[in-house]
């Protein structure tokens, strides 16, 4: 009971997990699947039925989605909000207000102990998160939930192409305690649009995100908020407020509340994204995650002096990590150029391929020369 990794972690006999002072009945878990009908939502509800059988479970969406495809399945709808764009050249709309309104009513109506909130269109491929739940018992200097959550490591940052942004969690998906879960959205306001996603079109200083104009990141706007509203300060009035005392706070909040996990360790996957199934696949980009390797560092730091870290292959990747920033990122090339996602990308990645190959053997001599 309680497999790691790669099989399910399936209770078949007790149906019980768990390994610190809790354990989670399966249950005891409600899930709450938020966002429209998506091609991949048969799917994520058939994963949900497959290995949270007992489970409730509950679809979020809007008012003119679809669901003859799901089969039987409670369905709470909403009126949906606008997305204003949040990028111009990639024409990238803002869904923050869509995940805020339909995860608050998704959550507000669970039974259960426990909830799972997942994007409509993720998958649940084992149960590992609930064994990743009990990993990291103490709790921090500043324990705000009754319990930590879980979030993927996907898109839970630590900094944006060099630029630290704090409270930078994923909101893909969050497990946790229901009061938990609901403490960090139920009073979480939507924002005003489209002021808040054209922010930095009106400011004379420039985002971390760069030509990204939302006032903060959705994901850190979901974290900061609860974070604001737990402890009465305020410590940021954009993206930009990014200094090392905001990152210091930050990262005893991350600690002391979350728990940040890779695939492997929660069974959480995204289809849409491939990293999703290994975070290593974004590139160079993976150093700024909370991945297990940064987050084992912190548990150590802030929670228990004496907890033994245990992602030795990640820890091997930060000993040399100009080099395998840029092995990661040629990695992430190639894969575009001999999979791409559209023909139209192909140019581009044989533009980029030279010069990524020669920022590696760069590293690469760099460190032989060191050495």
């Amino acid at each position: 009971c309680g497999a790691y990794g790669g099989e399910v972690p399936w209770c078949s006999t007790r149906q019980v997990f768990g390994v610190g002072l809790m354990t989670v009945k399966l249950s005891d878990v409600s899930v709450v699947l938020q966002g429209p009908v998506r091609f991949e939502t048969p799917e994520s509800v058939e994963s949900v039925r497959r290995l949270l059988p007992e489970a409730e479970l509950i679809l979020s969406t809007w008012e003119d989605e679809d669901v003859s495809s799901l089969g039987p399945i409670r369905v709470l709808r909403s009126e949906k909000p606008s997305a204003p764009i949040q990028h111009d050249r990639l024409s990238v709309p803002n869904n923050l207000n869509r995940l805020i309104r339909s995860t608050k009513k998704g959550v507000a109506a669970v039974t259960r102990p426990y909830v799972l909130k997942m994007r409509s269109d993720m998958v649940l491929d084992s149960l590992a998160f609930l064994d990743s739940f009990e990993r990291f018992p103490e709790r921090g200097p500043m324990p705000l939930f009754a319990h930590k959550v879980l979030v993927p490591a996907l898109f839970s940052r630590t900094a944006y192409r060099g630029h630290a942004v704090p409270f930078h969690l994923s909101d893909w998906a969050v497990f946790g305690l229901a009061q938990d879960v609901r403490a960090l959205f139920s009073e979480l306001p939507e924002v005003v649009e489209p002021e808040f996603t054209r922010w930095f079109e009106r400011q004379d200083h420039k985002s971390p995100f760069g030509t990204t104009l939302f006032r903060v990141a959705p994901e850190q706007y979901v974290a900061y908020s609860f974070f604001s509203r737990s402890t009465g300060r305020t410590l940021m009035v954009d993206a930009s407020d990014n200094n090392p005392a905001i990152v210091l706070e930050a990262e005893k909040f991350t600690v002391s509340n979350y728990i940040v996990a890779e695939y492997c360790d929660s069974g959480l996957r995204l289809p849409k994204y491939p990293a999703s199934i290994d975070e290593k696949l974004i590139g160079m980009e993976f150093f700024e995650l909370w991945n297990r390797f940064t987050y084992e560092q912190a548990y150590r730091k802030y929670c228990d002096p004496h907890y033994e870290i245990t992602a030795l292959e990640e820890a091997e990747l930060y000993r040399r990590r100009p080099l395998n920033e840029a092995r990661l990122r040629l990695a992430k090339h190639w894969r575009r150029l001999t999979q791409p996602a559209s023909l139209s990308r192909i140019p581009e990645e044989l533009l980029a391929l030279p010069v990524v190959c020669c920022q590696y053997l760069r590293a690469l001599f760099s460190l032989r020369a060191n050495q």
